[in-house]
């Protein structure tokens, strides 16, 4: 029977296994493209959203504090998506390529549901 806690675990193992095959792919894609972002900044906004990424996925995977990670994950993205004109802005514009956060975006708001309580009268633990 699928209860919310067989749930939430399927939900988590799901999301942390997609996540590393898009991780991965945009990790390749960053590195194939070559960060626009200069200076000791550009190693802190990289790493910032790859890290807590990995972080997210592991503990997602293990489902060990699956929730906290997931939402901080969500919260780095946001803010990195939020201040990616204002970062690349001296970035000369490649016309054929997208930016590699944008291939973030799924993984950032499938994170983004993991910390959300599931509720209603179907959803009972037993």
């Amino acid at each position: 029977m699928l209860n919310t806690a067989n749930f939430e675990r399927l939900l988590g193992r799901s999301v942390a296994i997609i996540g590393l095959v898009f991780g991965l792919q945009t990790a390749f894609t960053t590195l194939g493209q070559g960060v626009q972002i200069t200076g000791w900044f550009g190693v802190v906004y990289v790493s910032l959203v790859f890290g807590t990424m990995f972080a997210a996925i592991l503990c997602c995977f293990f489902l060990w504090h699956h929730r906290i990670a997931s939402g901080v994950f969500a919260a780095v993205f946001f803010v990195a998506l939020l201040i990616w004109p204002a970062v690349n802005a001296q970035a000369s514009a490649d016309i054929n390529q997208e930016p590699w956060i944008w291939y973030l975006c799924t993984i950032a708001v499938a994170f983004a549901c993991i910390p959300l309580q599931l509720r209603g009268p179907s959803c009972t633990s037993s």
